[in-house]
């Protein structure tokens, strides 16, 4: 990462995200951010409220609002609901960010493709 954050080549929202981390640790970030989001729903019983939001990936959402209302009213419930790893929530958030990461490599080699100001310079005679 240090031998690409020294080539002046690469464009600067590509740096910016180099310098943060990469795209690795931000995805994780995210992915961190809305499993607690998820969490804290489902222990407050209110999975609704995400499922509600269009801001949410619609995998995300259509698990959310699958969750029976009646199976989180307990910390067993809740424990189960939570507990399902490669299937239900995490199996979803982990399938969205898997396509995020996707567009955002797209996205830098699509921005990498630009010209950059300043690099073209006009010949003249």
């Amino acid at each position: 990462m240090a031998k690409l954050l020294a080539d002046p080549n690469p464009p600067q929202p590509l740096r910016a995200v180099l310098r943060a981390g990469g795209i690795d640790a931000q995805v994780r970030a995210a992915f961190g951010k809305t499993l607690a989001e998820v969490t804290a729903a489902v222990r407050n019983a209110q999975p609704g409220a995400l499922a509600a939001n269009p801001r949410r990936p619609t995998a995300l959402r259509r698990q959310l609002a699958e969750i029976p209302a009646q199976a989180i009213t307990t910390p067993q419930g809740q424990n189960a609901v939570l507990a399902q790893p490669g299937a239900g929530l995490s199996g979803a958030m982990n399938q969205v960010f898997r396509h995020g990461l996707i567009a955002v490599v797209l996205g830098f080699i699509m921005t990498d493709s630009l010209p950059q100001p300043g690099a073209c310079r006009r010949v003249t005679e």
